[in-house]
């Protein structure tokens, strides 16, 4: 990892603390490998475990405890404790059908979802060969919602709500050699987390 990256994360890791989000510190990735130095079963394992032992109590704001972590090692990925900040997230995997499950889950709403805040995440390679790019989308909940982890039962594949949990948020670097980075026109400084949970769900 170059220095321009490094300083990137850094930089990154102070800005969410103002909107309120709890971040944690993930190990980062240098030359493909998690730096963590351990060898992981799945690669969808490296560069995504926390650093701190108990993340869910540990995850801030606190822009000083923010600094001291990245201080210590710029490299780290950026996680986001979703429930702690407010939101959940949907978690959309090409790998598994995703996309074509995304688009089932908008059939079952009542009208058009407004855009939010969204991410891409990393390159991922479906049973078909074919490759393609995940999708994080963001909408406002309340932390004690109580929230399906999948959609599974739902014939749902691929698609996955991220709320209790975290999720790493750009610009963390992907085991498939790319960074997570905010869609065009929905970064968090771009629009504001739609308010209402599709409660169809």
């Amino acid at each position: 990892m170059d220095n321009k990256d490094k300083s990137r994360l850094a930089k990154a890791s102070a800005y969410y603390p103002n909107l309120n989000w709890k971040i944690l510190p993930c190990h980062g990735i240098d030359n493909g490998r998690c730096t963590c130095n351990k060898t992981h079963g799945e690669p969808k394992e490296v560069g995504k475990h926390p650093v701190i032992g108990q993340w869910n109590v540990e995850s801030t704001s606190d822009i000083d405890k923010i600094n001291k972590w990245w201080s210590a090692n710029p490299e780290y990925n950026i996680g986001v404790h979703c429930s702690k900040s407010g939101f959940l997230v949907i978690d959309i995997d090409p790998r598994s059908g995703g996309p074509e499950s995304y688009v089932k889950f908008l059939e079952k709403l009542e009208g058009e979802l407004p855009p939010t805040v969204e991410a891409i995440t990393g390159i991922y390679n479906g049973d078909d060969r074919t490759s393609g790019r995940g999708r994080h989308i963001y909408y406002k909940c309340d932390p004690e919602e109580d929230l399906v982890g999948n959609l599974n039962s739902l014939e749902l594949k691929g698609v996955d709500i991220k709320h209790n949990g975290y999720v790493l948020i750009s610009p963390s670097r992907h085991h498939s050699g790319v960074t997570y980075e905010w869609a065009e026109g929905c970064a968090p400084w771009e629009r504001l987390i739609w308010q209402r949970l599709p409660r169809s769900f």
